[in-house]
């Protein structure tokens, strides 16, 4: 038995190390994969005009809201965490909101994701985003928080909408939710407010490199972004943004020290368009 516990010690502690990740990840978000359903609600959220999706990121189900039309009005739907809306308890500080989502708009309506948290009813911490293209396959979106204290926040909310220009929700607008978790912000830095007048991808700096170089780069809607570097063989190497972002100039950071000196490409697609550049690394 002496024997059995010292192997078993070392087991279970490797094993809970793997595990706390998983587990910081979807700490306290209610029924994060919206598998559980009660009376045609998600278990642990709060809901208007939403329903049960059989069509998943993963597992069984997904949470999906569809513009109602009521009296001639489209009425939108909502999903808040907690019950009662009221949100949920939280004792860590997440960097972002991270889960997966399809959108099929109607008439410019758009998706919008929110998160807020507080302590001691205090709002500390908050980010949102706003979506406007069509995704009729699941992508993930981030929702980066920005903190205004250093305090642990013990309470989150998180909420789910369709947001109409104009104030006239267009009936039929959908968006369906799945896999919510905590997670990393966004690995690209945003350059400022001023909307580029064009797609565009700059040459790195510097060129030749070694180990780091920054890219720059510029998008005009809101829409999944992809940057990507491959050797000349075009074997991929590298993901450096796979992610929604609105429009905006960014710039992230390529760190090639496992690399082998040589000639990169480094491509980057945003809705249906595409650039390539090259780069050495000179070691």
């Amino acid at each position: 038995m002496k024997h059995l516990c010292h192997f078993l010690v070392p087991v279970l502690a490797l094993t809970a190390a793997l595990l706390m990740p998983f587990q910081m990840a979807h700490a306290q978000i209610p029924n994060p994969g919206f598998e559980n359903w009660t009376a045609g609600s998600p278990d642990g959220w709060t809901s208007f005009n939403v329903t049960q999706s059989s069509v998943a990121h993963s597992g069984a189900s997904a949470a999906q809201g569809t513009v109602q039309s009521v009296g001639g009005f489209g009425i939108p739907p909502t999903l808040t965490a907690g019950e009662e809306a009221v949100g949920f308890p939280l004792n860590l500080r997440p960097a972002a909101l991270h889960g997966f989502y399809t959108f099929a708009p109607v008439g410019g309506d758009y998706f919008y994701v929110s998160t807020l948290l507080q302590k001691s009813g205090q709002g500390i911490g908050a980010g949102a985003i706003q979506i406007d293209a069509a995704s009729s396959f699941y992508n993930e979106f981030v929702v980066d928080i920005f903190y205004a204290s250093a305090d642990v926040p013990d309470t989150a909310y998180i909420t789910f909408s369709a947001v109409a220009p104009g104030g006239q929700w267009h009936v039929g607008t959908t968006f369906t939710v799945d896999d919510l978790s905590w997670g990393a912000s966004s690995s690209v830095k945003e350059l400022g407010a001023d909307r580029p007048v064009q797609f565009n991808l700059e040459q790195n700096y510097p060129n030749p490199f070694n180990p780091t170089t920054r890219i720059k780069f510029g998008i005009t809607d809101y829409e999944f972004v992809s940057l990507k570097v491959y050797d000349i063989l075009g074997k991929e190497v590298a993901t450096l943004v796979n992610e929604n972002l609105r429009a905006g100039s960014y710039e992230t950071t390529f760190a090639a020290g496992s690399l082998a000196s040589g000639m990169y490409m480094y491509r980057l697609t945003a809705g249906g368009k595409v650039e390539t550049r090259r780069m050495i690394l000179m070691k």
